[in-house]
């Protein structure tokens, strides 16, 4: 694309720093200005433009920096393979993008990349280098299915989720998929870190035994879930369940022998809290009370008893 702005950078290679007089639909980042590589996309390069609706950014790209396309609010189609995606919010608030591709050089996604993309439907993911969780896509009510290129070698998906490709670990949830209850499948090991991050749409989840580890914010801020069932072997901090205001009903199996630190902060609805061991079991189950932190939880209804917190 001609007429973009770019500033030389002390490597000798340039940052594309703005649209310059660039006002077309079609954005096209070249690989060379002036006979040099360019490398970068300067933080918030094209925030706020109103004119693209088409980019592509090649894989001569090794950054792109925090905002450079936030509220971009006519892009409708990003194809992308810069290698690094961050630190924040590269494409927030870009409420009319309805198809991403990203590409296999892509090795890193900062926070909240397509964050509030509410449009977004089409995801397909070609990268084997990069993680992925439902936090990178926050917002994005309309996505149901995430699409994985046959050859990657390092996803899969079962029904639009995205797990790895021995399907033991979820990476991602779609936070539009349809359906108000799930059971993570037998073949789960791990529930990665922020999998299922602020989905509004589910209220039950099942967790089984064949689940050995639930990561960190794996369900954090799920502002509607009701009721969980949990029998994973470890829960790890930080905030698995945290945030989760209607969480009502929780069930922690047998199986559990270790829960994290703020586990269940905040979540301050709570009106049942059982444990399907006896009331000796709970007693030699190895916590502290960090798991509870501003949570109303305050007793245990064991299969014999009860036990006060």
């Amino acid at each position: 694309s001609e007429g973009l702005s770019y500033e030389l950078l002390g490597d000798g290679t340039y940052t594309v720093s703005g649209a310059g007089t660039f006002t077309g639909e079609n954005l096209v980042i070249p690989a060379e200005y002036n006979g040099k590589a360019v490398t970068q996309i300067k933080e918030n390069a094209f925030s706020d433009n109103q004119n693209i609706k088409k980019i592509i950014i090649s894989n001569n790209i090794d950054f792109i920096d925090t905002g450079a396309f936030t509220a971009c609010h006519s892009l409708e189609c990003v194809n992308l393979n810069a290698k690094s995606i961050g630190t924040y919010s590269v494409f927030e608030n870009c409420i009319n993008i309805e198809s991403i591709e990203i590409g296999e050089n892509v090795e890193t996604l900062g926070h909240w990349t397509f964050r509030d993309c509410s449009k977004l439907k089409d995801l397909t993911i070609n990268t084997s280098k990069a993680d992925f969780n439902a936090e990178k896509f926050l917002e994005c009510s309309q996505l149901k299915v995430i699409k994985i290129n046959k050859n990657n070698t390092k996803y899969t998906t079962i029904d639009g989720v995205l797990y790895s490709k021995n399907e033991k670990k979820i990476y991602a949830y779609p936070n539009g998929k349809d359906g108000d209850t799930y059971k993570i499948p037998s073949s789960v090991e791990t529930i990665g870190e922020c999998a299922f991050y602020n989905n509004i749409v589910l209220k039950e989840i099942d967790i089984p035994s064949t689940v050995e580890v639930v990561e960190g914010g794996a369900f954090e801020g799920c502002s509607n879930i009701e009721k969980i069932r949990l029998d994973a072997q470890t829960i790890r901090a930080y905030t698995a369940f945290g945030y989760c205001s209607k969480l009502k009903e929780i069930t922690i199996g047998k199986n559990v022998n270790l829960i994290g630190h703020w586990t269940f902060r905040d979540c301050t609805n709570i009106q049942k809290f059982s444990y399907e061991g006896t009331t000796a079991e709970w007693a030699n189950f190895s916590n502290d009370s960090e798991w509870r932190t501003e949570s109303n939880i305050t007793q245990v209804i064991c299969s014999n008893g009860t036990v006060d917190l």
